[in-house]
């Protein structure tokens, strides 16, 4: 038996309109970004492998039984069912859950209606052809170039191919791992291309890799003779330039990097320099640096109360930014930045 990948999350539901591929091996891998629905749920109450009926819905009030929908020539027969737009309809032999968009089946996010928790990915295929949609990936140069050229050439049919094309040759690395080295210097070389299609590619692959070689350059682009490069209007999303991707990218190689690593003292300088998002990155993985330079930030544009908010996960850090406050003014307007839920902690953690 071959060896399975298995989607992150446990898997993941889709509405009608969500993309839910058909091929056995493709499957949920990005843990960001666009969602591809799991074609191989298995409940682990019954045993049954989950079925998805596209279009459908339930009726107001409606509770189709399970067997009858599974059975039924005409699913929209089945009393309870009805047509929708957004909707698709799942089941096993003992549950019926309707959705109607993308929605993991393991997630910290509470739902509205939240998916059936005894559903879960049950594995895809590692067994995956060399010609994938008419290319032949063995030939690695054709194939790397074919999905990053003009910023993706395959007909793949993912319903947000035309906004993310770099998940083109990401899912190249992913379901076909013997490319990742070529995958890896294929995205490396297009980081330089002018070609604004290629090089928003080349930005998406990061984003979904940050530990990829290629992520590891994005430093080097915010040097004052590379940042330009980026100051071009992004190709699928017109009202931006390319630099919100490159930002993009950049987070999530913050996140994955290690403290006093060269991303993470980039993301210092640029909240220094007054960015916002960089700042907020920094309040959840390095409190106690926001913290010891609050001053600074506030000084660079940043408010009392966004560097209050930023740590606020961290009491102790949340004290000494208070504490640091407090030399520059009252400690009532001080106290006046913190949310109001940490109030009582901070005041207890001052002696005040």
């Amino acid at each position: 038996m071959d060896s399975l990948n298995f989607c992150v999350d446990g898997g993941a539901l889709v509405g009608a309109t969500g993309w839910l591929p058909s091929a056995p091996w493709d499957h949920y891998w990005g843990n960001s970004g666009p969602v591809a629905g799991c074609n191989h749920v298995r409940c682990i109450r019954c045993g049954e492998v989950v079925r998805s009926f596209a279009g459908l819905g339930k009726a107001r009030g409606g509770d189709p039984d399970p067997g009858e929908l599974l059975e039924a020539e005409d699913p929209t027969t089945v009393l309870g069912v009805e047509s929708s737009a957004s909707g698709r309809l799942y089941a096993c032999s003992c549950t019926v859950f309707a959705n109607h968009s993308d929605q993991p089946l393991r997630s910290t996010i509470v739902f509205l209606d939240a998916s059936p928790s005894h559903w879960e990915c049950a594995g895809h295929t590692t067994d995956v052809p060399a010609t994938l949609e008419g290319v032949d990936t063995d030939d690695t140069d054709t194939a790397v170039s074919a999905s990053l050229g003009g910023g993706g050439a395959w007909p793949w049919p993912h319903p947000q191919r035309e906004t993310w094309p770099g998940l083109w040759v990401t899912r190249l690395s992913v379901v076909r791992p013997q490319l990742t080295d070529a995958v890896d210097a294929a995205v490396s070389a297009a980081l330089d291309s002018v070609d604004p299609k290629t090089l928003r590619a080349a930005l998406d692959d990061c984003f979904q890799r940050p530990e990829s070689p290629a992520s590891a350059r994005l430093v080097s682009f915010f040097d004052a003779d590379q940042l330009p490069r980026f100051e071009v209007t992004d190709p699928y999303e017109p009202r931006r330039d390319l630099r919100w991707a490159l930002l993009r990218a950049l987070d999530v190689r913050i996140v994955w990097a290690a403290s006093g690593s060269p991303e993470r003292e980039l993301a210092a300088r640029l909240a220094l320099g007054g960015d916002k998002r960089r700042m907020y990155l920094l309040g959840r993985l390095e409190p106690a640096w926001v913290a010891e330079n609050a001053l600074e930030l506030e000084a660079a544009g940043l408010s009392a109360k966004s560097l209050c908010v930023s740590v606020q996960g961290a009491e102790s850090a949340l004290v000494e930014v208070v504490r640091k406050l407090r030399t520059t003014r009252t400690l009532e307007v001080a106290l006046a930045s913190v949310p109001p839920a940490h109030v009582q902690a901070v005041k207890a953690g001052l002696g005040a």
